[in-house]
């Protein structure tokens, strides 16, 4: 329950401050380490943030904590009837794990991942006489109670709950009421599997629902009344294969689709279904030391004739490149460090978004703790 409280808080925390995402509302990655590897992580697990990736991979991480943070550098501009804008953000995401190896076939667990879009311009975006700011806030925290179970020394499969809290806040957006922060609570579920025919191959397979929440009060009645005041956290699925050439050299490969067409907050905005294409590598350089680096690759979630809905939702990027690294120390413990490019072209509207145009730079600095017990 400690645990759970803690996510919460963290969500309240987040509140403050807008939240931004590269694939939608989702990262690139989830943990330190995975996102010093393009997000290439369902087949190689390497931390008790594992369950947000694949819940079978809590079954080779062991006894162990992890908590991280991703800090997102954002810098947007936007054109919008005839109204030029711009503003940048510095948001910070958390995230954490805790596993332990219960039995040497059961372990049980717990994961979080955070997801969240929005902006805030310097002033307001629509050419009207008025000197506030225009945002718009969308976080939430995922909590993944997780097992797995060995079926044999080379096959595992895991399965997690998924409870969700989230946080929303639109403001000065047109005649739309500033309803200020509401507030709203969601339930999905994962489930995966990891299996290692050879010592040099390991192969994963993830799925995770939809995480529905309930409806916003205050934003059902307006500018959300056509997703019914929901905004879920979509359907994913995929898979991974990682290689062990040599002792030091992991490379890994993921495939995984997002599915937002089956949410109505993703039809709502013109959100397009995404497969996203992850490749990573990692290296101990020494007993101390290991190196990462890394790519993601997908088409853009939203196409031109979407852009005047989606002024608000700036991240168009979504292709990536990272770079991390691990540094341990002899008593179990580790601090783990990443920096991620997130590249996207100007998406200038068409159609009914002709005149709208919009350009993102950003950023991604993370930075964990993770300790073996």
């Amino acid at each position: 329950m400690r645990f759970l409280s803690a996510a919460a808080t963290g969500v309240l925390a987040l509140a403050a401050t807008p939240a931004f995402a590269v694939n939608g509302t989702l990262l690139t990655a989830y943990g330190t380490k995975a996102q010093g590897m393009g997000g290439a992580s369902i087949a190689l697990p390497q931390d008790a943030i594992a369950a947000a990736n694949n819940p079978a991979g809590m079954s080779e991480v062991g006894d162990r904590v992890d908590v991280d943070v991703q800090c997102l550098q954002v810098t947007s501009k936007a054109t919008f009837l005839g109204n030029d804008q711009e503003g940048d953000i510095f948001a910070c995401l958390p995230e954490a794990g805790y596993n332990r190896q219960i039995t040497p076939k059961l372990t049980l667990g717990i994961s979080t991942f955070s997801s969240g879009a929005g902006f805030d311009y310097d002033e307001n975006i629509f050419p009207v006489p008025r000197n506030d700011s225009t945002g718009t806030f969308f976080a939430s925290v995922a909590v993944l109670p997780t097992a797995t179970y060995k079926v044999t020394d080379r096959l595992a499969v895991g399965v997690s709950l998924a409870g969700g809290v989230q946080a929303v806040r639109i403001s000065n957006f047109a005649d739309v009421p500033n309803r200020g922060r509401r507030f709203a609570f969601g339930f999905g579920f994962s489930g995966g599997v990891l299996w290692k025919p050879t010592d040099y191959l390991s192969l994963g397979a993830t799925y995770s629902s939809k995480i529905r929440f309930s409806k916003l009060k205050g934003y059902a009645d307006d500018v959300l009344a056509p997703s019914n005041g929901q905004v879920d956290v979509p359907e994913r699925y995929g898979v991974g294969a990682a290689l062990f050439p040599t002792p030091k050299l992991k490379i890994a490969a993921d495939l995984e689709h997002i599915n937002w067409s089956d949410t109505q907050f993703g039809s709502l905005f013109g959100f397009r279904d995404q497969d996203v294409y992850r490749l990573g590598a990692s290296y101990d350089v020494s007993p101390k030391w290991t190196v990462r680096g890394g790519t993601s690759l997908a088409r853009n979630h939203i196409a031109s004739d979407v852009v005047i809905p989606n002024i608000l939702f700036v991240g168009i990027n979504s292709k990536a490149v990272s770079l991390g690294a691990t540094r341990k120390f002899g008593d179990g413990n580790e601090i783990n460090f990443g920096v991620e490019k997130d590249f996207g072209s100007k998406l200038n509207g068409t159609g009914p978004s002709a005149g709208a145009s919009l350009d993102t730079t950003m950023y991604i600095f993370s930075l964990g703790w993770g300790r073996r017990f």
